[in-house]
């Protein structure tokens, strides 16, 4: 029902009271009608301001179009899924106090007793029990030198003939150096999983009475990376055991080769590829694979070096849209992220994964 679109005046009314009702009620059923029509749109064009002050005045880079406030001029209902509610039978009450100490952590043991003053007083003094009670404690890192004494002989054989014999020993994995492996190990952690730069490392060094500058733990950390480099073949194959891979490069600014311009430097790449998703074990029960990142460093970003990498293996490979790896998309590995669009979520493995389809690598 419409409102009349012309003025009503008295001579054009009927004088029939009971027409009269009827043309009040139709004209405020159609005026309820237009009242509800104009809040729902004054509500829409409410909720388009305020996105509109959002996306232009708000902390969102992305600027918002001009004709895009359109979208909304139709209101779409959202289903709202129902309420779903659980009963609780019972609950285990959160302990109170602090929490106790891990049991798996090394003890050691300080007695007290009384003084020689305390057991004077009386006449007997049994022991009886003890009370105990635990605290934890921080020991400081402290340096060591370890003195590695080898022993030297004179040695004879059964002709009389006499030979000189000193016991081996390697002070420190690394050749002319004075770092023990623990110290090594200690430093390459700090770099690299505790994220301590060596500079910083250099100045606790210096806390603890030993100066070392930060080339020479440049020098280590370059040793103890060709130590464990026979861990790469392995660790390549972790990787490409699993059922999903991420991978992605990042930019690094190198030095340019000798013979070019004086102070030049190349873009180079760091290649990472990250381990996941579920496979089945011996026993045919799914296990989430160890997360394990192996790194390639590169010149360029040439396609070749995706390509080597991976080499055989297929599965899911979830990554952005650079045109290296099309390649292997065309050989049988899945793109899992095909929108240029994707941002890159935390590694999640797909129901399907877990369900056991499309194993195939």
């Amino acid at each position: 029902m419409q409102l009349l679109a012309v003025p009503v005046d008295r001579a054009s009314l009927p004088d029939d009271v009971e027409v009269l009702k009827d043309m009040l009620v139709e004209a405020a059923q159609a005026f309820q009608a237009l009242r509800a029509q104009a809040s729902q749109q004054m509500s829409s064009l409410a909720a388009q301001l305020a996105e509109f002050k959002r996306r232009v005045f708000g902390s969102r880079s992305e600027a918002l179009a001009v004709l895009q406030p359109e979208l909304w001029q139709d209101v779409v209902e959202l289903p709202v899924p129902p309420e779903q509610h659980d009963e609780v039978k019972g609950h285990r009450r959160r302990r109170q106090g602090r929490p106790a100490i891990d049991e798996s952590l090394p003890r050691r043991r300080v007695e007290y007793d009384l003084c020689d003053e305390d057991k004077a007083a009386f006449a007997r003094v049994v022991r009886i029990g003890e009370e105990v009670s635990e605290t934890l404690e921080y020991t400081p890192a402290r340096l060591e030198v370890l003195q590695h004494a080898r022993l030297k002989y004179r040695c004879e054989d059964e002709a009389g003939r006499s030979t000189i014999r000193t016991a081996w020993a390697q002070a420190s994995p690394l050749v002319r150096s004075n770092a023990g492996p623990g110290l090594l190990a200690h430093v390459t952690v700090s770099k690299y999983a505790d994220h301590c730069p060596l500079a910083r490392q250099e100045r606790v060094l210096a806390r603890h009475g030993v100066r070392r500058s930060r080339q020479t733990l440049c020098d280590w950390t370059l040793g103890t990376a060709e130590l464990l480099a026979p861990l790469m073949a392995p660790l390549k194959r972790h990787v490409l055991g699993s059922a999903v891979i991420f991978t992605d490069d990042t930019t690094l600014a190198l030095k340019a080769p000798r013979g070019e311009s004086q102070g030049k430097t190349i873009t180079a790449r760091l290649w990472v590829y990250l381990a996941g998703g579920w496979l089945p074990d011996p026993e045919h029960r799914w296990r989430r694979v160890a997360p394990a990142a192996l790194y390639d460093f590169t010149t360029d970003r040439s396609g070749s070096h995706a390509r080597h990498m991976l080499g055989a293996w297929r599965g899911f490979l979830q990554a952005d849209d650079f045109s290296g790896y099309a390649a292997s998309f065309r050989a049988g590995v899945v793109h899992a992220a095909p929108d240029r669009h994707f941002k890159f979520p935390r590694l999640s493995t797909p129901k399907f994964l877990r369900a056991g389809q499309g194993l195939h690598y």
